[in-house]
């Protein structure tokens, strides 16, 4: 009888991990405090994502890159999930039912600067440095026309670490000013010691977040997302919760779509 019972452990625990041995692989680019490079702290929403899907006894890996590549890469199916685009920048992809984050857009120059972002107009004498691949509301049709190979005077960053090469390209005076999301910007130039030498002079308007799945395989993105909707919703619920926003120094929000 009891080698009867250990027997029995034995199986449960065995097919038991194999029952929650499914991993997943999640590409995101530094977008702190959402997103970070940090162990100790790695981001609010990969916090979040990761305790999700961890109630759900699956596995997360998640893949720093550059936000186009990340992009691409869910798309063709190579990589599972991405953290955290707005709708209009992969409508083809598979979105939680709730957002994960939020973004405002906004225009930083140098401390110096008389310029401020007022309307499309006002951008008709400088060059800005936009991020390629992310969402600009109200800005698409500007950026479209004026980015090209004779005329740039729109720079589209490409890189892991978007906030060191557009401040970068602003403090040398390469553009004239840097159109990217106040919260993590802020986060960079008060963690950099920076808050002294740039200024924010304008928005555009501010926008959820989500986390989303690749649309190459279909099916195997809707459970995996109903399991996130799931397991989010009882979070939500959980005074942890309200902790993982302390954390990160974040205040809750709520834009309607």
């Amino acid at each position: 009888m009891q080698y009867l019972k250990i027997i029995i452990i034995l199986f449960f625990l065995f097919f038991g991990k194999i029952a929650y041995s499914e991993s997943i692989n999640i590409a995101y680019n530094i977008w702190c405090p959402w997103m970070c490079d940090n162990l100790d702290k790695p981001g609010l929403v990969i916090e979040l994502v990761e305790n999700a899907y961890k109630n759900e006894g699956i596995n997360v890996e998640f893949q720093k890159t550059s936000w186009s590549i990340a992009v691409n890469e869910v798309r063709e199916g190579k990589i599972n999930g991405i953290l955290a685009p707005a709708k209009g920048e992969a409508p083809d992809f598979i979105f939680s039912h709730e957002a994960v984050a939020y973004q405002q857009m906004c225009f930083y120059v140098k401390k110096l600067s008389k310029w401020s972002f007022k309307n499309v107009e006002s951008l008709k004498d400088i060059n800005i440095a936009t991020i390629q691949g992310a969402n600009y509301p109200g800005l698409t049709d500007y950026l479209n026309k004026n980015h090209s190979d004779k005329k740039v005077k729109v720079n589209q960053i490409s890189a892991e670490d978007v906030f060191n090469a557009g401040f970068k390209l602003l403090g040398s005076n390469d553009v004239d000013a840097f159109v990217v999301d106040s919260i993590t910007a802020d986060f960079f130039l008060k963690n950099n010691f920076y808050n002294d030498q740039y200024k924010k002079v304008g928005c555009l308007k501010a926008e959820n977040l989500y986390f989303a799945l690749s649309p190459k395989n279909k099916e195997k993105s809707l459970r995996l997302m109903k399991l996130f909707d799931n397991s989010f919703q009882t979070i939500k619920l959980t005074e942890n919760f309200q902790k993982l926003y302390d954390k990160y120094g974040i205040q809750k929000w709520e834009i309607k779509n």
